[in-house]
């Protein structure tokens, strides 16, 4: 067959013409071949092994054998107990992997022997694992090889019927060794589109729908934190009280972030919630991708969690139901400082990293009742609902378990809360504290009989969605769209 080729002018067409009629079988046994051929191992297409991902197929080559053992290896093909087989012309170590191995032993000028040894394996294993079975230099097989000419075809890439199973899995590994983790500017589109249309790419002609699934799900791969995009409830839903706490404050949530403490059962969560799929939908609206971009939030209960994905002005961040005494101050620094360029908790690869302006928010339980400072009024104005105040050292006192015990300084506590809007909730009262560095006077809003953040109303509707509800209101359009009135009013009067 050979003979029949004439050498530079051969195509892929040439070639299966050749061997259309040619059948090829599978061994069951090993068959023993003295004659050497006119291959040497330099002319194997091989590269280095990768540093990292599985393989299946690997060759290892090791040069200046001393001896060759022909009757110890037939014996050990012959009876397929590879680990039986004299070092170095097996494996280094015993796998349970079934195992198909072919060697060839080549003379050298000095003597000594060349051992080739091609090793397929049934399973995908770990470069690391692969390269320990080794004696000589693991190397892998070039199955894209060299290829100078070939005939042009009408369409490149195949059929998803006409794929092997090996051929989807090399795809696979190209995309998650070489395709993009985030769509910063369109960064896995512009990957996708490029690839897809590119006529040597493993995954050329693969559907776009497919390589994009692919990708979002390698970026989630180390993402702790969930994206939820379902919320019932509105700014409609939340108490006069908080809602008029919060007016003031929206227009600075690109530079401050906003802290709950306060007592369970005063639905901090769903007012966080609340707040971040409004601030959420403001900048989407704003950037005008309405319909591109669905409003959604990430909780986590960890600072640590909310790796893998970078932070978006559009998707608010909300620590909740951890414990923010266990989080040293670098990473709650780090948290609440909004307006920096970029923010990140720890200085590693991976760490979580936030964007400027990211909206965030913390929920926390922690807090010392026993400090808080007796009513100065009479209960006629704490039913009428007369703010005062409280002084600065008293607020801190009730602050005092949030904290990092270790690193509790009064320069730490007032890092924190000069990037931070403080709502406290007690079994009396709303403490609200604006962000500031300096020490001032706190107000304290009676809560009278309502201690809680929500219209009694909208409880119900609360508690349908934490019990698995995924509904909405007949009525959340309308809230809705009053919600957007108030947020864009509540963000005009930023002077």
């Amino acid at each position: 067959m050979a003979s029949q080729l004439t050498s530079g002018s051969v195509c892929r067409d040439d070639v299966k013409q050749l061997v259309e009629n040619l059948n090829i079988f599978t061994l069951d046994t090993h068959s023993f071949v003295e004659s050497s051929g006119s291959l040497k191992p330099l002319d194997l297409p091989l590269v280095d092994s990768p540093t990292a991902g599985f393989l299946k197929c690997f060759v290892d080559i090791i040069t200046d054998v001393s001896a060759f053992p022909k009757t110890e290896i037939k014996q050990a093909l012959v009876s397929k107990k590879i680990h039986e087989l004299p070092a170095p012309y097996g494996l280094t170590q015993k796998i349970d992997t079934p195992t198909k191995i072919d060697i060839a032993v080549i003379n050298q000028n000095n003597g000594t022997f060349c051992v080739v040894k091609i090793v397929n394996l049934s399973e995908k294993t770990k470069v690391s694992r692969v390269q320990n079975l080794c004696y000589g230099k693991c190397q892998a097989v070039d199955w894209v090889g060299d290829i100078k000419a070939v005939k042009k075809i009408r369409e490149e890439g195949k059929p998803e019927a006409d794929r092997t199973p090996e051929e989807w899995d090399y795809g696979f590994d190209f995309i998650q060794d070489h395709g993009p983790r985030e769509n910063i500017k369109n960064r896995q589109l512009r990957w996708i589109t490029k690839e897809i249309a590119r006529k040597d790419s493993p995954i050329c002609k693969w559907p776009p729908v497919l390589v994009e699934k692919s990708l979002r799900n390698l970026a989630q791969d180390g993402v702790l934190s969930q994206v939820h995009e379902v919320w019932p409830l509105t700014l409609y839903d939340l108490d006069i009280r908080i809602l008029r706490a919060l007016e003031p404050l929206i227009p600075t949530l690109v530079e401050k972030a906003d802290g709950f403490h306060g007592l369970p059962g005063a639905c901090k969560t769903p007012v966080a919630r609340t707040l971040a799929m409004a601030i959420s939908r403001y900048w989407i609206h704003k950037a005008r991708k309405d319909g591109e971009i669905r409003p959604s939030f990430r909780q986590a209960c960890d600072f640590d969690f909310f790796r893998g994905q970078a932070g978006s002005l559009m998707r608010p961040d909300i620590f909740d139901d951890g414990t923010l005494s266990d989080q040293p101050f670098r990473k709650v620094k780090a948290f609440t400082y909004v307006s920096n360029i970029e923010s990140m908790p720890k200085e590693r690869w991976g760490a979580a990293k936030w964007a400027k302006g990211q909206p965030r928010i913390y929920c926390v339980n922690e807090f010392e009742e026993n400090t808080e400072p007796k009513f100065d009024q009479s209960l006629l104005q704490q039913a009428e609902g007369i703010s005062t105040y409280v002084s600065h050292d008293d607020f801190l006192k009730m602050l005092e378990p949030s904290w990092y015990p270790k690193e509790n300084s009064n320069a730490n506590v007032m890092a924190v809360l000069k990037r931070t809007h403080n709502f406290l909730n007690t079994a009396t009262s709303l403490y609200v504290r604006p962000a500031g560095e300096k020490p001032c006077p706190v107000l304290r809003h009676p809560l009278g009989d309502k201690t809680d953040y929500l219209h009694r109303d909208s409880r119900s509707v609360c508690d349908f969605h934490r019990k698995g509800g995924t509904d909405l209101p007949d009525d959340f359009e309308t809230k809705l769209q009053w919600e957007s009135n108030w947020f864009s009013k509540a963000m005009s009067e930023d002077t």
